[in-house]
């Protein structure tokens, strides 16, 4: 007997920002790997870049923690019926939040697989290992990594692994401007 499949995951998704970061490295490849995996994020992270990444996900649903129980059922509801929900404090934030320079980078536009071939190279893949996992050419993930570059205005490793750093720790964490500051 076949085990059942998953339609829907839902996930908290809290802890310190390094945790957070990680857990949604880990949502981020699980949608890739499992596109039809619809999956909601309830969450009290005020990081607009992780936050924003989620969001563009088509499969991917945010709910704040913050609302009401009464909003957060409704937007389960209408998550289960395969629907993408963004609960309405979480879309405030999202459109409300973003800085210029968000506002500029959101305009560098990166290719599905630019992305995929990003996440792997932060977590430490080497460029022939990213072939490996996606039966591709080493050339073709070079190619995606040089027009990722060019995209985001880096020159070098160095920079690239800067940048993408950047997007997870570029505010300090015990100010209401921080993207970890959390309401009760």
């Amino acid at each position: 007997m076949a085990p059942p499949q998953i339609d829907l995951l839902a996930v908290v998704l809290s802890g310190s920002p390094q945790e957070i970061a990680r857990d949604t490295q880990q949502l981020l490849m699980l949608s890739e790997r499992a596109p039809a995996l619809r999956i909601v994020v309830c969450t009290y992270c005020r990081d607009i870049a992780l936050l924003t990444r989620l969001n563009l996900r088509p499969h991917i649903s945010l709910l704040a923690r913050q609302e009401s129980q009464e909003q957060t059922r409704r937007d389960m509801a209408q998550a289960l019926t395969g629907a993408k929900v963004c609960s309405p404090s979480m879309a405030m934030y999202l459109l409300h939040s973003a800085t210029p320079a968000q506002v500029q980078d959101s305009l560098v536009v990166l290719t599905q697989a630019e992305h995929k071939v990003l996440e792997y190279l932060q977590q430490g893949m080497s460029v022939s290992d990213v072939a490996d996992l996606l039966h591709r050419s080493v050339k073709t993930i070079s190619a995606h990594k040089c027009n990722s570059m060019r995209k985001l205005g880096v020159r070098n490793d160095a920079e690239l692994f800067q940048h993408l750093r950047s997007q997870v720790t570029d505010t300090p964490y015990n100010t209401p401007n921080s993207p970890w500051y959390v309401t009760t």
